[in-house]
């Protein structure tokens, strides 16, 4: 996979969608743009296209983007939530698409009056106008502290403005970077936000994802915070109309807004464009298989044949247990371990060159064992998107009545089967096969034992173990890949 770059020479971490909206600084004159608008204009300090510019220190500056000149302005203070989620937009439906969006900003902070100074990405939104209460001022919001100094110093966190003005922080959210603070240094930022959909397909999500380029070469990003809007964000949504005190904002709205508050910051090279989070920029691995039924939607590219159908499918007697073992790792007696901070461990495919690209697991041997008496729960095995989390392969046991309770587990170690011999979903960059147990909400001492090896024996940091125990208790999201570590799975296809 080859980086694909923008115009100001950045990697694109998600492919342009067809038809999308794009929009990028004019870096000669900034202000000199009919899809700007907000407070930018009256603030814009000095700079050129090779320096960057800076903004007067005024305080809160704001630059919104509009997908259309249009749209420029907008404001409706008296919003109704409801109606903007049932007609999925907030001004027009030629509003930012929610179906992806990516920011992209170059910055260098070189003076803060204080340690929590902060750069802030945020949107989709209304209008943001100072002492006013605005329903249409409804934002999720990303913040990436400036300072060198202080507790914020090399941290990132999530908000979410239910109303203009009502921030509430999404708890667990304040987290480090892991690459050191960002002062006095040229740096890029992303802020990335697409709906996804629940596991059993029946509600909407909003998933936010900032990703930081240190070095400021354009290319090595590193994904350092993300979060999902699941429910139980928020609590007076209400105010404008919402169903719940806690809605999900996942209405499109018109303006995208770039923000400073306080601290001097140079920025170049702004960009804004409506992406397919399903799709890494660049990728020309497989695509996701068209559905074996239903409506085919109009944005699959036709590639595969139609006609196909799962393995023996029509009962011929196709063979369907001969299969090729595509992973093959034993374990060296270390283990992972699921309870009420850790929910999932994983077969991370951690990039392009995973020998995992493009195959498509049909029967998974896990490597388990149980310490004390873990709580009723069945531990289950699942390959689930990399693109947002969604399960696209669910694995049976075959003993047991298909379903493996945690408690029938043994304090020995032992092979556990799992399959779904019709699987024909091709493994992609980031997607992770999953073992998960949710049962224990309660401690760390009654868990399940999911074992690895430390010698990292497997296409060495290509593929690589993972982990879904950060964002609090109980966990939210994945941390970083454990590049040293294979689990001790064997799969077959």
């Amino acid at each position: 996979m080859g980086n694909q770059l923008d115009k100001f020479n950045i990697k694109m971490i998600y492919a342009t969608r067809v038809g999308a909206r794009e929009w990028y600084m004019n870096n000669s004159n900034p202000s000199d743009d009919s899809r700007v608008g907000g407070d930018f204009e009256d603030d814009i300090g000095e700079g050129n296209t090779n320096d960057g510019w800076t903004v007067k220190d005024d305080g809160q500056v704001r630059l919104h983007v509009s997908p259309e000149k249009e749209l420029v302005g907008y404001s409706n203070p008296s919003l109704d939530h409801s109606v903007a989620k049932g007609r999925g937009y907030m001004s027009s439906s030629k509003d930012w698409d929610m179906r992806g969006f990516e920011m992209t900003a170059r910055i260098k902070c070189t003076n803060h009056d204080s340690d929590d100074g902060r750069f802030i990405m945020k949107g989709p939104s209304g209008s943001h106008k100072s002492n006013t209460v605005d329903c249409s001022g409804s934002s999720y919001t990303s913040r990436f502290f400036v300072a060198d100094t202080g507790s914020d110093a090399g941290t990132t966190e999530f908000s979410k403005e239910q109303w203009h003005v009502h921030y509430v922080n999404k708890s667990g959210s304040h987290k480090s970077t892991g690459l050191g603070h960002i002062f006095n240094k040229w740096v890029i930022c992303k802020y990335i936000v697409y709906t996804t959909k629940s596991s059993d397909g029946t509600k909407t999500f909003v998933k936010i994802e900032l990703w930081l380029n240190v070095n400021n070469d354009g290319i090595t990003f590193k994904k350092v915070n993300e979060t999902v809007d699941s429910g139980g964000w928020g609590d007076d949504a209400t105010r404008c109309g919402a169903d719940r005190d806690d809605e999900i904002m996942t209405w499109r709205a018109p303006n995208l807004t770039f923000r400073w508050d306080g601290p001097a910051i140079r920025f170049k090279d702004l960009s804004i464009r409506e992406v397919d989070p399903s799709k890494i920029a660049g990728d020309s691995s497989e695509p996701a298989e068209p559905p074996a039924a239903g409506t085919v939607h109009r944005d699959w590219d036709i590639k595969y044949n139609i006609i196909s159908f799962p393995i023996d499918s029509c009962s011929l007697g196709q063979d369907t247990t001969t299969l090729t073992k595509i992973y093959d790792v034993t374990d060296d007696g270390s283990q992972s371990n699921l309870h009420k901070d850790r929910y999932r461990v994983a077969v991370l495919a951690n990039g392009s060159s995973s020998q995992m690209i493009g195959k498509k697991p049909k029967r998974i041997v896990l490597r388990l064992s149980k310490t004390g008496n873990p709580p009723a729960g069945n531990v289950t095995c699942v390959l689930r998107k990399g693109s947002d989390d969604e399960v696209a392969v669910t694995y049976t046991y075959t003993a047991g009545g298909g379903n493996l309770a945690a408690s029938a587990l043994t304090t020995s170690k032992a092979d556990y089967t799992f399959e779904n011999l019709t699987a024909n979903y091709s493994w992609q960059t980031g997607d992770r096969l999953c073992v998960e147990y949710s049962g224990n909400t309660v401690d760390t001492t009654n868990e399940v034992n999911v074992y690895r090896n430390s010698d990292d024996p497997f296409d060495g940091a290509n593929t690589c173990a993972i982990k879904f125990d950060a964002g609090g208790v109980p966990p939210t999201a994945y941390t970083s890949p454990d590049v040293f570590r294979d689990y001790a799975f064997v799969m077959y296809e």
